[in-house]
């Protein structure tokens, strides 16, 4: 009876320690990704350096946040961005200022949790623009921009050189003995040599003989191309792939994929329009204000944006005539 309990106890020690595993590990996989956050919520109008944008550069912004210990800190980082109109309204005066200085209000990030404010506070905290600096530098990655180069095919159109010409010979070779072995039938059966026909003699006298066979074929062919000719249609006015050289050029994987920024943040219309519509220089501005250099292209592709918005980077300001942007 002794043996068991302790039986029972061992096993209900190991159901405990598995609980307990689950639980910390389901813990560790629900902490949210404060780099993600970022990027998809914030990198439109702050940076994670001194850059001004549209909102503050976010460098040592910890700092200067009001209240003596981290927990008060964050009370107000909460607030603030889940609430900067009540913010407001309420007369904060760290609020204010920042308000003073940057007349256009945050938008309200009501839907981001205590927990998912707080991991990109401590994402910025990590200085993560020197990170991505020095990873550029050094970065082993794909240039997105880089000529991609010729597929090179002529292997595969040696093998089909080949294998048509050994078809030939085989279809000639069957042919020949075909014709042998009619010759031999038709002599024992003392008929004779047969007439010559055509090619389209031999196969009208075919389709004649062998009725439904071509009925068979006909009917397989046309759903053939019936299939064919419907996805083929469907194609019609649908560029998937197509790439054409830009006046800027722009890389979707850098901004969508690596970034992480939402394709309606660019294009409002991609959820319910018939087309994604393109974006206005202003939607670009929002976050190359703070932005003045690409990974891979540098200062020179931002530049032609600068351009086009008429943006000064050097004072910070709009002074000069604005420039459409040709997009093929």
């Amino acid at each position: 009876m002794s043996k068991l309990l302790i039986v029972k106890g061992m096993a209900k020690q190991f159901l405990s320690f598995i609980f307990l595993s689950f639980f910390s590990v389901s813990c560790v996989v629900a902490q949210p990704d404060g780099a993600k956050i970022f990027k998809s919520n914030c990198a439109s109008c702050h940076s994670t350096s001194s850059k001004k944008g549209t909102g503050p550069g976010l460098e040592d912004f910890w700092n200067r946040i009001p209240g003596g210990s981290d927990e008060e800190k964050g009370k107000w980082m909460v607030k603030w961005v889940k609430d900067p109109a009540g913010m407001k309204t309420s007369g904060d005066a760290y609020a204010l200022k920042i308000i003073s200085e940057y007349p256009t209000l945050m938008t309200a990030q009501a839907h981001l949790s205590d927990e998912e404010i707080l991991a990109v506070a401590e994402y910025i905290k990590t200085k993560p623009h020197l990170a991505e600096v020095t990873a550029s530098s050094n970065s082993a990655q794909e240039n997105p921009f880089a000529p991609k180069p010729e597929e090179d095919n002529s292997m595969q159109i040696y093998v089909l050189i080949i294998s048509a010409v050994v078809l030939l010979i085989l279809i000639g070779t069957l042919k020949g003995i075909v014709k042998s072995l009619d010759t031999v039938v038709r002599e024992k059966k003392g008929l004779g040599q047969e007439p010559e026909r055509t090619a389209f003699d031999k196969m009208r006298l075919w389709i004649l003989n062998h009725k439904l066979q071509t009925a068979l074929v006909l009917l397989v062919l046309i759903l053939i191309g019936s299939v064919k000719g419907f996805f083929a249609l469907k194609e019609v006015a649908v560029y998937e792939g197509y790439a054409p050289e830009q006046p800027i050029k722009f890389s979707h994987k850098i901004h969508a994929g690596d970034n992480g920024i939402s394709c309606l943040y660019c294009h409002h219309s991609a959820e319910k329009g018939k087309t994604a519509g393109i974006p206005s220089v202003n939607v670009c501005m929002n976050c190359h204000k703070g932005i003045e250099e690409g990974t891979w292209t540098k200062k020179e592709e931002i530049s032609k944006i600068y351009a086009a918005a008429g943006w000064n980077p050097e004072e910070q300001r709009y002074d000069k005539p604005q420039q459409p942007i040709k997009w093929i």
